[in-house]
This record gives structure tokens, C-alpha cells and sequence, in this order.
């Protein structure tokens, strides 16, 4: 078995061990990995952070496990995590070729994301012929960070632990290895700018929660949760979006645009990971959530607004930026249903007699049906 292929092996079981490990417990020792700096934009491209070692001895192979925030990931490359070994101003060794006028080098770097835990980069590096590294402390490799439109600003705990360097001696042909305490790096920054994708499919109705205050896109309308009443979900149009509420949105087409803006990390909820609209009916997920109770919005092909259906104990995975439903107890029905209200901002139609009925796009009606509002005189009302 080659190299590469061991090491796939060995992640993919979950249960990467680098052969100096096999020798015995490892001797708990006071050096340290750290981690440089960098700031993340949500939603915004990678940016890379320099892992390096700060010894005092000549290693020859690690292990190093690095967990990751909440809303944040490591890019991926060719399906693997972009995480790239530093050749120039590193601590490997090197063999020059003078036919080929080229260096290669006698350790290899390899990694894994989420095999050792969630959000758990593992990095692992060996040298088949047990060189040594050239140096005690220099830079080792770099990792490419991303954060969620959803991640929140700050400088949160980066965990480097299960650290493991081991040293080879050439006269007795046995590797020494060598444990790290674990440590923690605030060395990342998240920028308070996030920018994230505002979709709604070709079924023309979504939600949507965001982390800052934005103006609604044209050919967008979002909706405010009013009451429920029965199986009949009555909601308003809202002239904004307001940070970390939860809205239904509505568009004539299908449409996709990047909103950014500034992110108040007072508002964002550390606890549960999701916030509650006014009325306490939509729930809208920062951090994404698993779900297996309460209503979920679905386009109704009969009808022209959509319904929420009763998850009924299937659980849903909400991502970050969707919202669901939950109702008051006593209501069991299997679906709700939306009834649009008038826009905030509704006027009086003018030139028509006063006795004429709207609809609330301002369209006249000859037959009010039960349930729903209608404008008369500039005034809305419920038909009963």
C-alpha cells in the first residue's frame, strides 16, 4: 500500500495515527502550535492562516487537530480540504535535483475535515525516511478559512488540540513522541460585513432571516407574521428587512441577489441559534437546525399562496437564513394557510366611488370571498 493510500485508509476509519504514536505514551512537553492572523468576511471568499510550530527540539512528524467555530468551514479543493504545505520559508528539508533543476521534499502534509469530529481539521505529516525537520520553529502549513454569511463577528476560540510531534533518533532508529498541551488561538477575526444570497425558487415563495438591517430588493415582497386564527395564517407586507426577524418572502419570478450589510453581534442569539419573530409564530435559523416539530412552508399547487405543513415528527434540516412555523397549542391543523393582508403603506384609491371594493392589489372585486382583506372607502376590512 502506497503513502497516499494508507493515509486515506486511516481517515477514512477515523483513527489517524502517525506511526510514532505506536511507540508509547507520548511525554507531555511545553512547546506549542500557533496560528497567524487573519480576518474572514461572511459570505466573503477564503483567506488563508499560517499554522506554525514554536519549539525548542527537531521534530520529524505531527498530527494536529484544530477545531473549527460555529459558522465557519475550510475550503474545499477537488474535493478536499485546501490546506497546502509551505515549502518557501517552511522547516522541511529538501533534495535539490540538478537534472531536473528542481526541489522535492522528504515529508508529505495530508488533512481531513468533519472524519475526526465536527468542525475538526486534522492534519497529519510524515517523512518516510525520518529526515528532520531543518528547524525548532517555522511555519508548517496554511489553511483556508471560510465563515457563514451567519457567523458571528468577533475573534471566537479556535481549538488546537490533540498535538502530537515526534522526534527520530538515527542511532537506535525509534521516534520519541512528544505531546502538546491544548491551547486556544483568537487569532481569526469575522469582519461585521456580511454578504449572502437572497434566492426564491421557481415556486415564487420562500423565508428568510438575516443578520443585519437591508432594504428589500425590487421584485421582492417580505411579509411579517400577524396571527393565527384557525388554519389561516394572516400576514403583512413590511417595508424593510430589520436584523434577525424572521419573514415569508413572495416574488413574480425567480430571483437570486447577493444583500450585504453590517452585522450587530449584540443581536445574534447564542444560545438556541435562531430568533423568534413579534408575534412568536415564525422561527428563523442563524445557525442551521434540526427540526421535527411545527410547520414547514411548501408551495401549494392548487392554491397561489403556499401552505406550512405539519412536520408530524419527520425531522427537517434548516439552514442558516430559512425560517419555520410554530402555532399556538389547540390548533392541530395538518396545514395553514396565508392570507395576505393589505401593504402597510396602503392608500386610499382615488376616482371610483366609495362603496367600491379592492383587492390589495388595488384591483376591484365583485365577490368579497370570507376571510379575506379587501380595501372600501380607503379603509382595509376582513370579509366575514
Amino acid at each position: 500500500m502506497n503513502l497516499n493510500n494508507y493515509l486515506l485508509t486511516t481517515f477514512m476509519k477515523k483513527q489517524l495515527i502517525i506511526f510514532f504514536l505506536l511507540l508509547g505514551t507520548a511525554f507531555a512537553y511545553a512547546d506549542e502550535v500557533t496560528i497567524s492572523s487573519v480576518t474572514l468576511n461572511p459570505g466573503g471568499s477564503s483567506a488563508y492562516a499560517i499554522v506554525g510550530l514554536n519549539g525548542t527540539r527537531l521534530y520529524t512528524s505531527y498530527n494536529i487537530d484544530i477545531v473549527l467555530p460555529e459558522g465557519w468551514t475550510v475550503e474545499f479543493q477537488n474535493n478536499k480540504p485546501r490546506v497546502t504545505m509551505i515549502k518557501t520559508g517552511g522547516i522541511y528539508p529538501s533534495i535539490f535535483d540538478p537534472d531536473e533543476e528542481t526541489y522535492s521534499y522528504t515529508h508529505s502534509v495530508t488533512s481531513s475535515y468533519g472524519e475526526a469530529g465536527e468542525r475538526v481539521l486534522r492534519v497529519a505529516c510524515i517523512s518516510t525516511s525520518n529526515e528532520s525537520f531543518t528547524n525548532t520553529t517555522g511555519n508548517l502549513f496554511r489553511i483556508y478559512l471560510q465563515a457563514s454569511p451567519y457567523a458571528k463577528p468577533g475573534t471566537p476560540d479556535i481549538s488546537i488540540t490533540n498535538t502530537d510531534f515526534g522526534t527520530y533518533d538515527s542511532n537506535t532508529g525509534q521516534v520519541t513522541p512528544y505531546h502538546f498541551d491544548d491551547a486556544v488561538s483568537n487569532a481569526v477575526t469575522v469582519s461585521t460585513t456580511s454578504t449572502l444570497p437572497l434566492a426564491i425558487s421557481d415556486a415564487l415563495w420562500s423565508t428568510c432571516v438575516l443578520p443585519f438591517d437591508a432594504e428589500i430588493p425590487s421584485g421582492v415582497t417580505a411579509y411579517a407574521c400577524d396571527r393565527i386564527e384557525n388554519d389561516e395564517l394572516y400576514v403583512t407586507s413590511v417595508a424593510s428587512f430589520a436584523a434577525y426577524t424572521p419573514y415569508i418572502l413572495h416574488s413574480d419570478a425567480a430571483f437570486l441577489q447577493n444583500i450585504s450589510g453590517t452585522v450587530d453581534p449584540a443581536g445574534y442569539p447564542d444560545t438556541k441559534g435562531y430568533v423568534d419573530d413579534a408575534a412568536g409564530i415564525l422561527h428563523g435559523a442563524i445557525m442551521p437546525q434540526a427540526v421535527s416539530q411545527g410547520y414547514i412552508l411548501q408551495k401549494d399547487p392548487a392554491a397561489a399562496e403556499p401552505k406550512f405543513y405539519d412536520m408530524n415528527g419527520v425531522e427537517f434540516a434548516i439552514p442558516s437564513g430559512k425560517c419555520w412555523m410554530t402555532i399556538p397549542s389547540g390548533i392541530g391543523a395538518p396545514s395553514i394557510r396565508l392570507v395576505i393582508g393589505a401593504p402597510t403603506d396602503c392608500k386610499s384609491i382615488e376616482g371610483e366611488e366609495n362603496m367600491q371594493i379592492y383587492n390589495v392589489l388595488g384591483m376591484p372585486v365583485g365577490r368579497p370571498l370570507s376571510g379575506q382583506v379587501y380595501i372600501q372607502n380607503g379603509k382595509k376590512f376582513i370579509q366575514k
